[in-house]
Formats: C-alpha cells, sequence, structure tokens
C-alpha cells in the first residue's frame, strides 16, 4: 500500500514523481526514490509544479505533529470512555462475560477467543472494563494511524485530522462501545490494514510490520467465524508484496527480468493468496484448538442454527409429516414451523420459534442435532431452487433493514449482572443524539447494508484514481464486499451490527480517497496561481 505505482493523470502525494511508474522496479533507487520509499514522505518531486513540503519534526509526517495527532486522541478517548463504560452488552456478551468470570465453562457458541482474553484481562486488572479499554484503545489506534497515513499521503496537517476524528463517523460510532464479537472483529481487522499498508515489498525493515499486523488480523478471523473471507483480501495484499520483493531481489542478481505477462502473474499471485490462506486458516484453526483444550470448551454445535432455519422455512410441512424423522422431532418442528408463521418471522428460528436449545436453554445445543444434520443434508440440496428463494428473501430483508443502530442505556437486564452497562450521562446522550436524530432520523440510510454494498463497489472503481492508496482501498472495498455478501447463506437478523466491519472498512477507505483528491486539487490550484 505504501509503495503503490502511481495510478491517474495527476499527481495526489507529497512525492508524486519519488513514485514508482508501472513496470519492473529498478533494482537500484534514485535518492529521491529511496527517500519516497523509506518514510522521507515530506519533500515533493522534482516537475510536479507544487511547492516543497516542509521537512522537520514540524512537518506533517514529523514526530512532533504525529504527538500532537496523539495527544488528540485523548480528550477522544475520555469522552467515548464517559459514554460507553464498563462496555453495553446484550445476552450475548453476557454469555461470554460469564464464562471470562468463571461463571459457567466456556462453549464454542460464540468464539472462545474472545472470553480467553477477556479472561486474561480480568486477571491482569481485575476490571470487567478492561475489554471496553482494550477496544477503545485499539480503534484510536486506527484513528491516529489513519492520521499518519493521510500525512503522508498528502503532505498536508489539516488533512490528516481527518484520522482523529474517524471513530466519530456515525457509522463506526454506533457500535464502538458495546462489546460484540463484531466490533472486536472490526476493530482488529482495520487496526491489521493500517498496519500492513506499512509493509513494502521493496523495504525489508517493513516487513516487521507483518507481525503485528496478522497477530490482529488472527484475532480478527477467530473471534468471528466468518470473518475469514474478509481476511482474503489481506493474505492477497501480503503474497503481493511478496512477489515484489521476490521479484527486486532477482534482479538485484543481476538476473533477466521474466516477461510479464498479466494471466500468469494474476495466476501466480491467485496461487500463493491460496496457499496462504491454506497456512493462515491452519493457524488460526491450531490456535483456535489450543484454546479448546486449555479451556476445556464445550462443544453446542451452533451452526445447527443455520441448518434449522433452512429446513423450517422451506421445507413444506406436508413433506415434513411424510419424512422419516423421529416423531418427537417432526412434532417439534411442525409446531416450530407454524409458531414462525404466525409471527410473521422468517429467520432466527432457533430463537423467536423453536424454544432455544436442551430443555429450553439459551445457547444450548439443538437435542435432535445429530438428525437435523442428516435431514439437512438429504434435504435442502435436492431443492436448491426453494432454498435460494429463501436465501434471497432473507439477504433482501437485511439490505433494506438497520436494526439496533443503537444500544440504548436502559437496555441493562443482561448486562447489570456482570457488572456492565453504560450509565447515562452528557457523553451517552450526545452520542445517542449524533448516531441517531443527526444521522438515523435525516440520513438512515447511511445504516443500511445496501448502501455499504454500494459504497464498496464505488470504492473499487474509484481506487483507478487513488494514487498511492489504491491498494489500501482495494483491500477495504474487496474485504468489506466479500464480508457482506458471505452473509448470504448465513445471515439471520438484520442487525447492524453485521455490516459494521463493512461501513468501518469503507468509511477509512472513503476518508482517504477524499483526502488524496482534496490535497491533489489544493496542489494544482497552487501551481496554477504560481504561473498566473
Amino acid at each position: 500500500m505504501s509503495a503503490e505505482p502511481r495510478v491517474g493523470a495527476h499527481p495526489t502525494a507529497p512525492e508524486a514523481a519519488a513514485e514508482p511508474a508501472a513496470g519492473p522496479e529498478p533494482a537500484t533507487a534514485t535518492p529521491t526514490a529511496t527517500a519516497g520509499a523509506s518514510g522521507g514522505r515530506n519533500a515533493r518531486g522534482a516537475g510536479d509544479g507544487a511547492p516543497p513540503r516542509a521537512v522537520g519534526p514540524w512537518a506533517a509526517t514529523g514526530w512532533r505533529w504525529g504527538a500532537v495527532l496523539a495527544a488528540l486522541q485523548l480528550p477522544l478517548l475520555a469522552f467515548l470512555w464517559a459514554a460507553n463504560a464498563p462496555g453495553r452488552a446484550n445476552n450475548d456478551i453476557r454469555n461470554q462475560a460469564d464464562q471470562a468470570l468463571g461463571t459457567i465453562p466456556f462453549s464454542d457458541w460464540h468464539p472462545p477467543v474472545m472470553s480467553a482474553l477477556w479472561e486474561a484481562l480480568l486477571r491482569l486488572t481485575g476490571q470487567i472494563s478492561s475489554l471496553l479499554a482494550v477496544q477503545l484503545l485499539g480503534l484510536l489506534c486506527c484513528g491516529w494511524l489513519l492520521a499518519r497515513l493521510i500525512a503522508r499521503y498528502t503532505g498536508r496537517r489539516w488533512l490528516s485530522l481527518a484520522g482523529v476524528l474517524f471513530p466519530l463517523a456515525p457509522a463506526v460510532l454506533s457500535q464502538a462501545g458495546i462489546l460484540f464479537k463484531d466490533t472486536q472483529m472490526g476493530v482488529a481487522l482495520l487496526l491489521a490494514l493500517l498496519l500492513l499498508e506499512r509493509v513494502d515489498g521493496l523495504r525489508p525493515r517493513s516487513w516487521w510490520w507483518l507481525l503485528p499486523a496478522l497477530t490482529a488480523l488472527g484475532y480478527g478471523a477467530m473471534v468471528r467465524r466468518n470473518a475469514l473471507v474478509a481476511a482474503l483480501p489481506f493474505i492477497a495484499f501480503v503474497a503481493w508484496q511478496a512477489w515484489r520483493a521476490l521479484r527486486a531481489r532477482r534482479e538485484a542478481r543481476g538476473l533477466p527480468p521474466r516477461p510479464r505477462r498479466r494471466l500468469s502473474a494474476a495466476l501466480a499471485l491467485g496461487l500463493a493468496t491460496l496457499v496462504g490462506t491454506g497456512v493462515f486458516a491452519g493457524a488460526t484453526l491450531a490456535a483456535d484448538k489450543v484454546i479448546v483444550k486449555l479451556k476445556d470448551v464445550q462443544r453446542t454445535g451452533q451452526s445447527n442454527q443455520i441448518m434449522l432455519d433452512d429446513v423450517i422455512f422451506t421445507v413444506p410441512a406436508d413433506e415434513l409429516r411424510a419424512s422419516d424423522l423421529s416423531p418427537a422431532f417432526k412434532e417439534h418442528l411442525l409446531s416450530a414451523q407454524a409458531l414462525c408463521a404466525k409471527k410473521g418471522v422468517i429467520w432466527d428460528a432457533y430463537w423467536k420459534c423453536y424454544g432455544r436449545g436442551v430443555d429450553g436453554k439459551y445457547y444450548a445445543p439443538i437435542a435432535d442435532g445429530p438428525e437435523l444434520k442428516r435431514y439437512w443434508l438429504a434435504t435442502i440440496p435436492q431443492h436448491p431452487a426453494r432454498y435460494l428463494e429463501y436465501r434471497f428473501a432473507t439477504y433482501g430483508l437485511y439490505l433494506g433493514r438497520a436494526d439496533l443502530v443503537w444500544w440504548d442505556t436502559g437496555w441493562r437486564k443482561d448486562a447489570a449482572p456482570v457488572g456492565l452497562g453504560n450509565a447515562a450521562g452528557p457523553a451517552d446522550d450526545l452520542s445517542r443524539w449524533w448516531v441517531l436524530e443527526v444521522w438515523q432520523k435525516h440520513l438512515g440510510w447511511i445504516y443500511l447494508p445496501w448502501f455499504w454494498l454500494a459504497a464498496g463497489a464505488a470504492a473499487l472503481v474509484a481506487a483507478r484514481w487513488a494514487g498511492r492508496a489504491r491498494a489500501l482501498v482495494l483491500v477495504a472495498a474487496s474485504s468489506a464486499l466479500l464480508y457482506q455478501l458471505a452473509y448470504f447463506p448465513v445471515i439471520p437478523a438484520a442487525h447492524f451490527r453485521y455490516t459494521w466491519w463493512p461501513a468501518v472498512a469503507l468509511t477509512a477507505a472513503w476518508t482517504v480517497l477524499a483526502a488524496v483528491w482534496i490535497g491533489a486539487l489544493a496542489d494544482r490550484r497552487a501551481a496554477a496561481g504560481r504561473r498566473g
């Protein structure tokens, strides 16, 4: 990302002339190009018509301005803490908190990595709010990294302030204080994205950024089961940087460059991404197995929820009656089907119609789970048309709704017993007013999933004119789109938390795009003024 070739006709970054042109990178760089690639990003390249940027500690990329940006985050941290501490919570989060506190055994209804982290934080600090502290610090760290990135791309301090304000974007702020695994995943993936931006295949020292980036990416992929698909563009980016490094090393040894064929290069990158995905998935699976063993995690068969929906909402009642299912299970399914129809429910039958798991307990496995799986495999694949009709209906409902955009202070029934639930106050009132009264009331479509699908598709197109930010925008937009599309066969509700990662990724991407374009426009106007 940090060494993306220039795209477009106009300069959009402080060192436009220092960016490598499309084509094989030279084995040895000129002094100007070396400065641009190694972080000396304050000087403009010669011949672009823009005035030289200030150089020194107070420059946009200087350490003093970086310290100012960090200091500006402190009042924002205080505000977010006052609005949300010790953390907003629903029954899902209560279940994970109980595991961390040792009140109940660990289970895999939710990926156990979050409860394991929370337990470690509790032992370290003794505070139930410690997970919120990590979440907010991670989000503000992302804001600081985003601000520094914009400063490097534009050379302008005032534009970098957009990164500081990033956590206050309404779609970002709406879920920032609730301890959903979705929020944990979103913060971790964004942190991984902004750390990976520092990796440049042509600068060997930059590969050190890969370690914290992959750590954050691994946690993000483990904390929500369907997050692996969102990690694919990250892995593709690492594979691309590795390819650039290998090609540069080959040229440095004096070997002739291989002919560049787009198809073969794309196939090689795809293969490297596939291998990298296998390695990454294997590593996260191994880490999960370690947690399962250390914490004696109980199996719940949570994926049976999805199969239960497919059976109840796609198999006609007459077909269910004629099935070879056990009489008790068959009657249970038919009763749930009738209740769902009466309620007008089309998803989430486990919670709304079926009566939950064994003995009606929350987060308990379905008593007839093996039989359900057998019936699903024997029935659902044989009727793809009605399955697709159902899944298009649920996905369409998801795209056009945004429930639980804000978790209200009064919803403390599940949070209070474990010491969670924020207190009412001016910070909470101001946050709620900003998210709901200003934005949802007047521009509510910014929370709708279809809007973020459209924003992701538009970002993929706009990346053509993103200059050095092209790779970052492509990774963010493709990750957001893949994540949203992956909900097609599994979406259980229209909660906004399922769209939070796309909203966060694309808010960051469009913030960078806007800053780059504004900086380029200011450069052109300044150059025109000097010529005039």
